[in-house]
């Protein structure tokens, strides 16, 4: 399994206050805009249905790390991230 790595905006659901508030003294206008990047789950991958899935982390044996799944009527925009070079980096262990 190979995932593709992407950048999901989406507006999330949010508090305008933290105690009761009247509601003609509410501040808040328009939506609250999240950007979230990560490795997208397809639904045939077990990603959720209805839903734009992705993780954080993923492993050669198909495991997968920190999990979201955002509504489809929440993302704004999807964007599919390309590689553009690839180069490796081999670090001192313990460092």
């Amino acid at each position: 399994m190979k995932l593709q790595p992407v950048m999901v905006t989406w507006a999330d659901a949010h508090s305008d206050s933290s105690g009761w508030t009247g509601i003609k003294d509410s501040s808040e206008e328009g939506e609250y805009i999240v950007y979230s990047v990560g490795y997208l789950i397809p639904e045939s991958e077990g990603g959720k249905p209805a839903h734009v899935t992705i993780c954080q982390s993923y492993t050669p044996d198909e495991d997968v790390d920190h999990i979201l799944h955002i509504p489809q009527g929440m993302v704004r925009h999807l964007d599919v991230m390309m590689y553009s070079h690839t180069e490796q980096h081999t670090y001192p262990h313990g460092h």
